[in-house]
């Protein structure tokens, strides 16, 4: 009887082999395994923390020889996007999701164990935003938020508490109510002089003398919204200036001409008018 409750007792106390691979000074051992054939995958300037903590915080033996021709010797833990989410906020979290988030698709934007770009991207940030949002490609003139700091000054990548995952408040209405909350983006770079101020000499060269033609264009009852003369991304013409913009059922040419000394437009909600900054 006395044998007999030992051997229980050895049989208790002895580890699992995934109990051993756990164990530190094995998980080491497992690890320098691992990259002896897939160190490519991490030898990179951006490593997934993860990898960091041992290739079995993610894969898992399925048993079979390992590695063996046309024999899968480990398997992921959890399918994708489920695993992620064991360290990563889940995409419900959001107000506003980015598509491929929302659709499960980490791995549409981020290599899994290790990148050359931050957050462990697959290209570098415009690049890799491009190439789903392509009505930017070939425009002469960017937004100088995108080509100084990246969509990401103005956008999230996952998601926002924000419509169109902005990083702040931005209005959808055509003719919204001009105030600094309701901007809230747009004044994370633009001084709010731009809208407040009847005169300035440098809060913006849309200006005819020191008077501020921004501020007249924003304000009162029909006080229009950025995006009816800009594109906030990027455009052919200088100052972000639409070469035409929906209004209702008709496409309303802008008709813009820039100068040294300022510039005219001829659109439909008015005639031609000049202005000059000096």
């Amino acid at each position: 009887m006395i044998l007999f409750i030992i051997e229980i007792l050895i049989l208790v106390s002895t580890p699992t082999p995934s109990d051993i691979r756990w164990h530190d000074p094995v998980r080491e051992l497992f690890m320098e395994e691992c990259i002896d054939c897939h160190g490519d995958k991490i030898d990179q300037n951006v490593k997934h923390e993860a990898v960091e903590n041992g290739c079995d915080i993610c894969h898992e033996s399925t048993g079979e020889p390992h590695p063996e021709d046309g024999v899968s010797g480990f398997k992921l833990v959890d399918h994708t996007p489920d695993l992620c989410y064991y360290c990563h906020d889940e995409a419900e979290a959001f107000p506003s999701g980015h598509q491929p988030v929302m659709e499960g698709k980490c791995l549409s934007c981020h290599d899994v164990h290790g990148s050359a770009n931050q957050a462990l991207m697959i290209l570098p940030e415009q690049e890799l935003c491009l190439s789903c949002h392509q009505k930017l490609q070939g425009k002469k003139i960017l937004h100088s938020a995108i080509e100084d700091g990246g969509c990401m000054i103005c956008h999230q990548p996952h998601g926002s508490e924000f419509r169109g995952l902005l990083n702040e408040r931005y209005p959808a209405e055509e003719y919204p109510v001009a105030s600094i909350d309701s901007f809230g983006l747009c004044f994370m770079c633009h001084d709010t002089d731009l809208m407040e101020a009847e005169e300035t000499e440098w809060a913006t060269n849309f200006r005819e003398g020191n008077r501020n033609l921004h501020q007249l264009h924003i304000n009162g009852v029909k006080g229009r919204n950025c995006k009816f003369c800009h594109n906030m991304h990027g455009s052919d013409q200088e100052f972000l200036i639409e070469d035409q913009i929906p209004f209702g059922n008709w496409e309303m040419q802008m008709n813009f001409i820039a100068t040294e000394e300022g510039g005219s437009c001829l659109p439909g909600c008015h005639g031609k008018k000049a202005y000059k900054r000096l």
